[in-house]
């Protein structure tokens, strides 16, 4: 009976032990992510307007997640992936497929962020990767070119979309996003969370480093700084983080 009472006090100390080392073990999250997003730019030349457009591909990437010990409600996170902004522009009056434009701009992000009870606050950094337009006929545009003189006239040239060397992407500055949403865990396990994410985002700084290369941003021959186009944007999607345990 002695030996009984001593190997059960054993056990239960040996459980205790085990059980406190494993609630001060270290839990840090890794995982994919995938979002549909909707964009739209917030300035327009008299005589156009803007227009919403959903963004092909998704945005897409991979996602860690870090609590901050003794501080259960504070995460550090970080995604690292391919983030696509889009917009059309037609005209206010008889816009047409062949007329009305969507461009498409493509970075590869890094968003370093903070979640504090799953509100997601941080500031994304992209580094462009693509840019293209097409008319909604799918004819190939061009959304930059230059200022010249053509008899005497100033005269806005497009590039040639379709020639051989012809990236606009060279044009676009580093892009710095303001991003304020939500993370809710909707299945929880002992492998990982999957997560539903809404993200609002606005740009702080605008597309082109020299709008004077965006065609957008001319009225006629005018440049007006302010059509270098900022983009809104909205997106929703899931992730899943597998719970990594040191």
């Amino acid at each position: 009976m002695r030996s009984l009472i001593l190997t059960l006090c054993a056990l239960a100390c040996f459980t205790q032990v085990r059980a406190q080392e494993e609630s001060s073990a270290y839990t840090f999250y890794v995982g994919p992510y995938l979002a549909a997003k909707g964009s739209i730019k917030t300035s327009a030349a008299e005589g156009t307007k803007t227009g919403p457009a959903f963004n092909v591909p998704p945005d897409l990437g991979a996602q860690i997640l870090a609590p901050i010990p003794g501080a259960s409600w504070l995460r550090v996170g970080l995604d690292v992936g391919l983030a696509t902004y889009s917009y059309e522009s037609k005209q206010e009056s008889n816009a047409t497929d062949d007329n009305t434009l969507r461009e498409k701009y493509q970075f590869v992000n890094v968003f370093p962020h903070l979640n504090l009870y799953g509100v997601v606050l941080g500031v994304n950094i992209g580094l462009p990767s693509s840019a293209s337009a097409e008319s909604l006929s799918g004819e190939k545009r061009a959304v930059t070119g230059t200022l010249s003189q053509v008899g005497g006239m100033n005269v806005v040239v497009p590039d040639n979309p379709t020639a051989e060397g012809y990236d606009p992407s060279k044009y676009l500055a580093t892009m710095l996003e303001f991003r304020i949403g939500g993370s809710i865990p909707l299945v929880t396990s002992s492998t990982g969370i999957l997560n539903l994410n809404i993200m609002a985002g606005y740009t702080l700084n605008a597309l082109f480093t020299n709008g004077r290369n965006y065609l957008g941003a001319y009225e006629g021959t005018s440049y007006d700084e302010t059509l270098n186009p900022r983009v809104a944007s909205l997106s929703l999607g899931l992730s899943y983080v597998f719970g990594i345990h040191l």
